[in-house]
């Protein structure tokens, strides 16, 4: 990360704005895999500064990369404590109308409304959201297909909704698709969404008849 922050220390210093501009690209996805904390802030900011301004400079891969961003950073700003609520509901409405300006689907959108509406309101009272998320379609600023089903299984797992959550997290489990997260946080022995845990739940027993891919559904 100190290469990347002296990169945009040396654009910004020498008056290269769109080497600038890609190195925070490049700075905050750094960030936002590490526990940088709320440095994060300063380069997106500058990002969403500049999109607003001068969209065109956005080609295809910065655009897409920085609606990533802005999704990733709207779902998840209530980890910070010291960004208050109203911030937080401002950027997810700044999130919706520049995904519907920039002609996106609303599935990102109604997942990071799902996100905020479980932390701020509780399991019990983010459902709305949920069925929102659960209704629109995929797109390619979704999260990826390992993701989706974890975080849905996640939290009907929380509601105690042990069928719901198997059906949710079994298809995903059995496709054998993994990315940087998955599937690590949906099948450990602790997890509320691991094999062990939902069949014990939905099935009475650890031990669910089992097909080559592992659990079924109960019949």
């Amino acid at each position: 990360m100190s290469l990347l922050e002296e990169a945009v220390r040396l654009a910004d210093e020498l008056g290269y704005e769109d080497l600038g501009g890609q190195s925070r690209l490049r700075l905050v996805s750094a960030y936002e895999r590490s526990s940088a904390g709320p440095k994060i802030f300063t380069p997106f900011t500058w990002l969403l500064q500049r999109y607003e301004l001068r969209r065109s400079w956005f080609d295809e891969d910065l655009r897409f990369q920085f609606l990533w961003q802005l999704k990733w950073m709207t779902g998840n700003l209530f980890s910070y404590p010291e960004v208050p609520l109203a911030r937080i509901e401002e950027n997810l409405a700044t999130m919706y109308r520049i995904y519907t300006e920039a002609g996106e689907g609303l599935n990102p959108v109604h997942g990071s409304a799902f996100l905020l509406a479980r932390h701020v309101r509780g399991v019990r009272g983010a459902e709305r959201e949920f069925e929102a998320w659960l209704a629109s379609e995929r797109t390619h600023l979704s999260d990826c297909i390992a993701c989706e089903p974890s975080t849905r299984a996640r939290y009907r797992a929380e509601q105690g909704r042990w069928q719901d959550a198997l059906d949710f997290a079994l298809p995903a489990l059995e496709s054998g698709k993994t990315c940087s997260e998955e599937p690590s946080t949906t099948s450990p022995e602790d997890s509320p969404t691991s094999e062990k845990h939902l069949s014990t739940r939905v099935f009475g027993t650890d031990s669910p008849k089992k097909t080559t891919s592992g659990l079924t559904r109960s019949d």
